[in-house]
């Protein structure tokens, strides 16, 4: 039994939400420099002599190599610790940036695109493991401290993405300033969280078994569901790639782009948010595929601003498939 805290409600409120600012700061940190470079990856290496299909062959591997390195890097976290392999995905994330910001060639990319992947692998399970066994001491207030790590997670990196086009008009047109600071705020991360952030306890287990079977019982609850998901998702992914030269192509200035891709993310949001009380029928599923298939469509043709809408009518929903 927990002793009594005297102190009022929103005081002790105060006081737990400062407690785990450490951790805030530590999302604030990567998502920040994630939000500089999302609106120009692209673009990026187009103007570094890579093709489209090149480009989206990077992107590609990025999520290829993040699902193979899942369950090694699961290994990793039980028999090290989940802050090491926070702090190792953090440095293969910030080697990633150094490696985009030198760009210059498909080999370079390709093995920017390697260390991402499994520094994500590194950090996306980790992140969680770490705040509910490792970082905060009563495990009840886990999904408190996950949903504000989410909302600094969005807000940072809408901030990021306006911080983009700010960098980009007022300092340097050369999009390599946006990746160079995302790697100095991807390093401050990294050693931030080797200086500041609570070590984790060593709880070495047979997490590959565990893995594969949890692996096995998601496939069971999600496997009617997957063609619809498959389907979303090769939607999603290959319409991703066309949007900043498409963009390019209606005359818009680079330096909007960061404008633009915040108002995304917050249309996306909005459809994240509209989902939380739906659920989806045959019929309404059937709906938003056309909704989605009409709006790529329409963000082809030459006009700036119909083009603009099409594109938030495609982000809105994107973000409700998971919920049926």
């Amino acid at each position: 039994m927990r002793p009594f805290d005297p102190r009022p409600y929103s005081q002790k409120i105060v006081l737990y939400n400062l407690v785990n600012m450490r951790y805030y700061l530590k999302i604030g940190l990567e998502h920040f420099a994630f939000g500089l470079i999302i609106p120009v990856s692209i673009i990026w290496k187009l103007n570094n002599g890579l093709s489209l299909t090149e480009a989206a062959g990077t992107e590609a591997l990025i999520l290829l190599t993040t699902s193979l390195m899942e369950i090694p890097t699961g290994v990793f976290a039980d028999k090290h610790g989940n802050k090491k392999s926070l702090i190792v995905g953090g440095l293969l994330q910030t080697i990633a940036m150094i490696l985009m910001a030198y760009g210059g060639s498909l080999t370079v990319f390709g093995f920017a695109s390697i260390a991402s992947g499994i520094g994500w692998a590194f950090i996306s399970g980790a992140d969680q493991a770490y705040i509910h066994d490792d970082y905060i001491k009563d495990t009840r207030n886990y999904k408190q401290v996950f949903a504000n790590a989410s909302i600094i997670d969005e807000i940072t990196t809408i901030l990021g993405m306006l911080s983009s086009g700010l960098l980009l008009s007022f300092y340097s047109p050369n999009p390599r300033i946006l990746f160079v600071v995302a790697g100095i705020f991807l390093f401050c991360s990294f050693t931030y969280t080797i200086i500041f952030l609570p070590r984790s306890s060593n709880k070495e287990t047979n997490h590959k078994r565990l893995s594969f079977k949890t692996l096995s019982l998601k496939f069971n609850e999600v496997k009617n569901l997957l063609p619809i998901f498959l389907a979303f998702a090769l939607v999603y992914e290959s319409g991703r790639v066309l949007w900043q030269p498409q963009l390019k192509n209606l005359g818009i200035e680079i330096s909007k782009f960061g404008i633009m891709f915040a108002f995304f993310k917050l249309a996306s949001l909005a459809g994240s948010l509209a989902a939380k009380s739906h659920r989806f029928s045959a019929k309404s599923i059937g709906s938003l595929f056309v909704a989605l298939s009409c709006s790529l469509i329409l963000f082809g043709v030459k006009q700036p601003l119909l083009s603009i809408v099409a594109l938030l009518i495609f982000l809105f929903p994107h973000q409700k498939t998971p919920c049926f």
